[in-house]
């Protein structure tokens, strides 16, 4: 299992409202993604730069290291929307 270990992700940042983040959905790709309500949780990742880092908005692609987590998080529906969780240390 991954599940508490350090790997790397490279995928799409959900665009969000600030140009600097702490906090972000990554998704696996940049076509408008289902995010959301029909989403599949498995497609989504919860990511929590560190403490006192942030993470640049960009369209291009992203490469995400950190401590992995199977985490459930459930949407204001009810639903789950994604089912990773990683805090990252980095984000370029």
């Amino acid at each position: 299992s991954i599940d508490g270990k350090k790997i790397r992700l490279t995928g799409f940042m959900h665009p969000s409202s600030s140009a600097r983040a702490s906090y972000f959905i990554l998704v696996k790709d940049n076509q408008q993604c289902c995010f959301g309500p029909g989403a599949y949780p498995y497609h989504n990742v919860r990511v929590q730069m560190e403490e006192g880092k942030k993470a640049e908005f960009t369209t291009r692609p992203i490469t995400v290291e950190g401590e992995f987590r199977v985490e459930p998080w459930l949407g204001p529906d009810g639903d789950v929307w994604a089912v990773f969780y990683l805090t990252a240390e980095s984000a370029r």
